[in-house]
């Protein structure tokens, strides 16, 4: 088998299984093409004209162990920079947020360099973290906050729904739709996530939405399949969507705008996108809600893979997903977006904050299209 994405082209016809067959029963390249007379058919005729284009794959994947490489652990030492050149440099380039994690890098170094024998001769205590600064997740270029400088932050360390208390319910019909509705409707900030059968808002269709407005709490109302009965249940929910006087939170926003517009829902009210947020925090940094929670939060979310499978044609839909995981599932992400808005508000300021609020919900309604 090949490797297309290294330009190894392989032997035509064999694949995964195959190769671990015939390495299985020839051990190498070589004995296979010394044994093509035990093969048959179309196989045979395929291994025996592609020899040169083996022998060729083989000698493009073999990782060569003799080649002269000098290597010098000191010249790849970091080194302390000229801090007032290289400050002055940014400010000419005007790279205010580089300018904050540079400074913070250096001048952590050196205050780390000058404690170090005090530290080794005290004991080890537990201290109160301090949050890490939006602006200065582990994905920044120079660094993090000088509170976690030395702190190693891995998958084990890192939280998840299976070491973190929360309580995540689905909505019973009947009488639980009703309770759910009066409770929600008495809020004044609430986070909500569409979850669908596709990642095209245009014809995607809504298979659950989840709701939070207390951290590690949230609900999940799972949508009926049938169009009639699930625009019954969207029916129930439009005054709470169309609220001038609750604040909805989201991550991407948009495109739970445009799913819901296809249900004759409009969004109204103050909106808040923790995407469009962190990009105004942290514009070179990417902006998904795992790589989000793992960086401000020290969380790992639950992944998608998990619930409906890689891409292909095996993949599941989301309604295929068992409820309790679509529940689970869904309303972490409600949960998670939750958290991450309240810690980006205070990164934000007053200034910013106002102005992101007063356009976000122009900005979303420019790019839907009309709907009849």
């Amino acid at each position: 088998m090949g490797d297309a994405s290294d330009n190894i082209p392989g032997l035509p016809g064999v694949g995964e299984k195959t190769a671990k067959k015939f390495l299985a029963a020839y051990g190498s390249m070589e004995n296979l093409f010394e044994h093509t007379h035990e093969l048959k058919g179309k196989m045979k005729e395929k291994i025996e004209a592609n020899k040169e284009l083996g022998l060729l794959s083989k000698k493009l994947a073999t990782i060569m162990l003799d080649v002269p490489v000098e290597f010098n652990a000191k010249d790849f030492e970091l080194d302390q920079p000229d801090i007032p050149k290289v400050t002055e440099i940014f400010e000419e380039l005007e790279f205010r947020r580089l300018i904050d994690n540079f400074t913070k890098t250096f001048a952590v170094k050196t205050e780390d360099a000058s404690t170090e024998t005090a530290t080794k001769s005290t004991e080890n205590k537990a201290t109160p973290k301090e949050e890490a600064s939006a602006g200065a997740g582990q994905f920044s270029l120079f660094g993090g906050d000088p509170a976690n400088v030395t702190e190693v932050v891995t998958e084990h360390t890192r939280k998840t729904a299976e070491n973190t208390s929360h309580f995540y319910q689905s909505v019973a019909e009947g009488m639980g739709t009703k309770l759910f509705l009066k409770n929600l409707m008495s809020q004044t900030s609430v986070c909500f996530d569409t979850e669908t059968t596709g990642l095209n808002p245009l014809t995607a269709e809504l298979v659950g939405i989840s709701f939070s407005w207390e951290t590690g709490k949230g609900f999940y109302l799972p949508v009926p399949e049938d169009k009639t009965e699930a625009q019954a249940l969207i029916e129930q929910v439009r005054p709470f969507f169309e609220s001038e006087s609750i604040e909805k939170i989201g991550q991407n926003l948009k495109y739970d705008i445009k799913v819901l517009a296809k249900y004759n829902i409009e969004v109204r009210g103050k909106l808040f996108d923790t995407m469009l947020a962190h990009y105004l925090i942290n514009p070179d940094m990417r902006h998904n809600m795992d790589i989000l929670a793992e960086t401000y939060l020290n969380y790992t979310p639950i992944s998608i893979t998990e619930l409906i499978g890689k891409k292909g044609k095996n993949q599941l839909s989301m309604r295929d997903v068992p409820l309790e995981k679509q529940t689970e599932y869904a309303v972490e992400d409600a949960d998670i977006t939750l958290q991450l808005k309240e810690h980006f508000t205070n990164e934000l300021g007053e200034a910013i904050l106002k102005n992101y609020s007063m356009r976000l919900k122009s900005r979303y309604f420019v790019c839907l299209p009309p709907w009849n």
